[in-house]
């Protein structure tokens, strides 16, 4: 209806109620304006809904997200560097130092001359590495990830040495063809 429809029936109001439907029409021609409310309830009036819906929203999206995020990968046993794993890691200065002195020490620590050579590859020095490596190799001829780092070391240099990239990862592939990374050793391995 109309206001105007609304005014014509109120004119039409029986005496009896005539006080009322004259206070409803003066509503009608005059609403009456709410003093009461603060600024901030007219104001939260006006922005609560949007709020509400953008906070529903955002709480949606990161739901979504963190439900769909992979887990966490298991922490990996601490297993002997490998070349592969040095361009990832900082240069640490530090334990470079308390390597070299274990291997000073007690030149036959495998372990040690494994790490010292990553470091020292990562570090920018490729033939102290190939020096720890060569050493392991000559320790223990088995040590695969000797023979991995050097397989990568050779290829590294300017130009490649193929010919020794390829004799060190055949060598990895003679020892423990099952090595985790036999993979990658076969995507890099050089061409005769």
């Amino acid at each position: 209806m109309r206001t105007a429809d609304i005014l014509r029936f109120l004119d039409t109001a029986p005496d009896e109620i005539r006080p009322w439907a004259e206070e409803q029409k003066q509503r009608l021609l005059h609403p009456p304006k709410d003093v009461t409310r603060t600024r901030f309830q007219r104001v939260s009036d006006k922005w609560f809904k949007p709020v509400v819906m953008a906070a529903v929203i955002a709480a949606v999206v990161f739901g979504v997200y963190y439900i769909g995020k992979p887990p966490a990968a298991p922490e990996q046993p601490a297993a002997a560097p490998q070349m592969g794993e040095a361009a990832s890691q900082q240069v640490n200065v530090a334990r470079m130092a308390e390597l070299t002195a274990q291997v000073e020490r007690d030149p036959s620590d495998i372990d040690a001359r494994l790490e010292l050579g990553v470091l020292l590859m990562g570090a920018g020095d490729p033939a102290g590495a190939e020096e720890q490596w060569v050493a392991v190799t000559e320790l223990d001829a088995e040590r695969v990830e000797a023979w991995y780092n050097l397989g990568f070391l050779h290829l590294s240099k300017q130009p490649a040495d193929d010919a020794k990239a390829r004799e060190a990862w055949q060598k990895v592939l003679e020892i423990d063809p099952d090595f985790p990374q036999a993979e990658v050793i076969k995507n890099h391995m050089p061409q005769e």
